[in-house]
């Protein structure tokens, strides 16, 4: 599925069960942050891996503290692609050991 606003990804995110949502954080109505802190935010259930993209690595941080399991610095077809598919555990380590978005290296 597609959403072209904040706003309309935070209505799918709470009507569909994804397994992973990836989210620019640059959205025009709404900051990306601010969609993922209202995803997580929302009662226990399926809860996906969020995926932050975005052209400004000084984002990083924020984007993990809001919920992000992931950040990925535009471009970024190839390590997109392979967080899509990795399982949760194999993101949340490679977030703890990658070091920063802009001098990652992905597992081939």
């Amino acid at each position: 599925m597609l959403a072209l606003t904040g706003r309309e990804g935070l209505r799918q995110a709470r009507r569909r069960s994804s397994d992973v949502i990836v989210i620019d954080l640059g959205l025009g109505d709404m900051d990306g942050c601010k969609v993922v802190q209202l995803i997580r935010a929302e009662p226990a259930g399926h809860v996906p891996v969020i995926i932050a993209y975005s052209g400004y690595h000084h984002r990083e941080t924020e984007a993990l503290n809001a919920g992000c399991d992931a950040f990925v610095l535009k471009p970024a077809i190839e390590e997109l692609e392979w967080l899509i598919l990795a399982t949760r555990a194999e993101v949340q380590e490679f977030v703890e050991t990658a070091g920063p978005a802009q001098g990652r290296r992905f597992p081939d």
